[in-house]
């Protein structure tokens, strides 16, 4: 099973699918904690999560730390420049409240300043390991310059890869308005097809013949028809970017 670090107030997900919390001490080394299953009373687990009875038929082993109402518990990326406050109990380098810098994060272990700007501990700074419950122990405050800087990117980065894609796909189908002109006729041959009367169909649907354009504007479309059951599909965003620079080329306003 995934080993978990039980925390004060946390809610726990459960093999049967309940969610089970606020976690909070029982005294016990062994158990220390209960996981609260309302009406069924209160389950004791181990630091990791593992439920006292270990057998097989057994489904009460916690396996995801969840919010309250069950949705899966966003823990934000820990990078340099961040500050966090430490929340957890007083303890030889910590005080509650303060707040501290992460100075470098080298795998599981980073070190962090205190908030008047000593790196104490040997004036290397404090050393944790990620994985040590620093989620319940310390809560984010300010993202890091660094970090701020890639968000101001994203729009920019997304426009690159949609460059990319759409130069490669150039080199495997040709130009856009060749292409498009081809998906156009087969399109419109299927619309007469289906809903024409070459075939001895008898209609009262008036067929459109379709060119590059609407090609353009129905893949877009079709591209949106995703966002709307997925709209953080970022494939699906830079695809429509991607057709929208076709378009422009099409229409003779853009050179991609």
């Amino acid at each position: 099973m995934t080993e978990l670090k039980i925390r004060e107030g946390g809610y726990y997900r459960l093999r049967d699918g309940s969610i089970a919390g606020p976690a909070s001490s029982t005294g016990d080394d062994t158990y220390p904690w209960y996981l609260d299953r309302g009406d069924q009373g209160k389950l004791s687990v181990t630091a990791s999560g593992r439920y006292w009875h270990c057998g097989p038929e057994v489904s009460f082993d916690a396996i995801a730390e969840v919010t309250e109402g069950g949705e899966p518990l966003a823990r934000p990326a820990v990078e340099v420049g961040q500050t966090w406050r430490y929340v957890g109990i007083a303890g030889r380098f910590y005080t509650p409240n303060s707040t501290y810098k992460v100075l470098s994060v080298n795998g599981s272990l980073m070190k962090l300043e205190d908030d008047d700007g000593s790196a104490s501990n040997g004036g290397s700074g404090h050393s944790w390991a990620k994985d040590d419950d620093f989620f319940g122990q310390f809560v984010l405050v300010s993202h890091s310059a660094e970090a701020a800087a890639r968000e101001s990117m994203t729009k920019r980065r997304l426009l690159e890869t949609a460059i990319e894609a759409v130069a490669d796909r150039g080199l495997n189908y040709g130009r856009p308005e060749d292409n498009f002109r081809r998906i156009a006729r087969l399109w419109s041959t299927h619309l007469v097809n289906r809903y024409g009367d070459g075939l001895g169909v008898e209609t009262t649907v008036a067929v459109p013949t379709l060119d590059e354009h609407d090609v353009v504007q129905m893949m877009i479309l079709m591209k949106i028809a995703r966002l709307e059951n997925s709209p953080t599909h970022m494939d699906s965003l830079v695809d429509c970017a991607g057709y929208a620079a076709c378009g422009g080329e099409i229409a003779g306003g853009a050179s991609v």
